[in-house]
Formats: C-alpha cells, sequence, structure tokens
C-alpha cells in the first residue's frame, strides 16, 4: 500500500476540494468555473467564474448545497443534456436506476410536472445565480436539461420590460 506524503496529500485535498468547468460555446475562451465543494459557512458553497489574466475574478456566487448539486449534474452533463434522472438522483438519496425508475413511472401517470416540482424550484435558483456568469438553463422537453450561454435581450425584449 502506498502512502502519500503530506504535500501529495494536500494536493490531493486542493484538487478534490475544487473543480474546475470550462464550459466551450458558453463561457468566453480562457474562462473557467470553479466549484468550490467544501462548504463555505452554514452549508453555502461558493461558484467562482476566472478569466486567465492574472486577477482575473469575473463573478462569483453563493450556492445552497442543492443547488450545488443539481448545478454539479448539469456542469457534468456539458455539452449534452442533463437528463431528469440524473437531477433527481442529485437532490435524493436515490440510485440512478431507482430515479430513472420513478421518472418513467411519473411520465405513464402523467404526474411528471408535480414529481420535477421540487426541481424545477432549485432550478429556477440556480438559473437567476448563472446569470451572473452568462449561462442559462434551458429545459429539452420531456428529457431534461441543458447549460447554454445566455442569450442577450433583443431590443424588442428590453423595450418590452
Amino acid at each position: 500500500m502506498t502512502m502519500l506524503s503530506s504535500s501529495q496529500f494536500s494536493r490531493y485535498e486542493t484538487t478534490q476540494q475544487f473543480r474546475f468547468f470550462s464550459l466551450p460555446q458558453v463561457l468566453p475562451e480562457g474562462h473557467v468555473l470553479v466549484l468550490n465543494t467544501h462548504p463555505y459557512s452554514l452549508s453555502t458553497f461558493v461558484l467562482t467564474q476566472l478569466k486567465a489574466e492574472v486577477y482575473g475574478l469575473v463573478a462569483q456566487e453563493v450556492l445552497t448545497e442543492l443547488e450545488m448539486y443539481v448545478l454539479v449534474a448539469l456542469l457534468e452533463s456539458y455539452p449534452h443534456y442533463c437528463p431528469y434522472e440524473v437531477l433527481r438522483a442529485a437532490i435524493t438519496d436515490e440510485i440512478l436506476s431507482h430515479a430513472r425508475t420513478t421518472v418513467h413511472r411519473a411520465v405513464e401517470h402523467k404526474t411528471l410536472d408535480r414529481s420535477m416540482k421540487p426541481i424545477r424550484n432549485i432550478l429556477s435558483r440556480c438559473r437567476a445565480k448563472l446569470r451572473t456568469f452568462g449561462i442559462d438553463i434551458r429545459s429539452i422537453h420531456a428529457e431534461g436539461y441543458i447549460l447554454t450561454a445566455l442569450r442577450p435581450k433583443s431590443i424588442f425584449q428590453a423595450s418590452q420590460a
């Protein structure tokens, strides 16, 4: 059995504590999202956008634990969509196969809207926080959700506000 030296151990902890996501076609080139997976305070987590230049802090948001779980599922699925069952498994203690069965049963019984409501509520809060980074969460009808670049408001939309 190989033992880690203290310097190797701290490097391992650091890479496990911080998750890096580049998100091509969503974030500008050279930018990265960094998620600190260790609680900041009272079960809150920090999401940071960095750019390649020195002093590259672009934006930061604080996430709740459930928001972090949902966001990790979306980030790990990128550039593909994140299926409903993956999101469900992310916020519950269900294993993926059980979450998949639950979602399929809800589709069969036409109760998907009701069963997805807690997830949609979390996604709504995540969506508001991700606007800071120029990111949106789009629904893919009857499938799941995907991260996309936030579309700038058109002149027509801005005049309607």
